[in-house]
């Protein structure tokens, strides 16, 4: 039961945020977010991106790295 849980928790984490580059270009295309914006608030996100994946992952620094940097690439 823990087993599943973990990794439920797990499928659910990286399904989610790997949908972050489709909602970046639909808030883009419909004029909501501009690149301008998304480049001035880029160091606000990168620790966001950690803050999110210290949050969801179990507290594991490898789970946490291996979370915050495929997304921080996808940003």
């Amino acid at each position: 039961g823990d087993y599943l849980s973990l990794v439920m928790q797990f499928i659910l984490a990286f399904g989610l945020t790997f949908l972050l580059p489709v909602l970046l270009l639909l808030l883009h295309r419909a004029g909501i977010v501009t690149r301008a914006q998304m480049v001035a608030a880029r160091r606000y996100v990168i620790v966001g991106i950690f803050v999110i994946a210290a949050v969801v992952t179990p507290p594991d620094p490898g789970s946490q790295v291996v979370l915050a940097v495929p997304l921080w690439f996808l940003f």
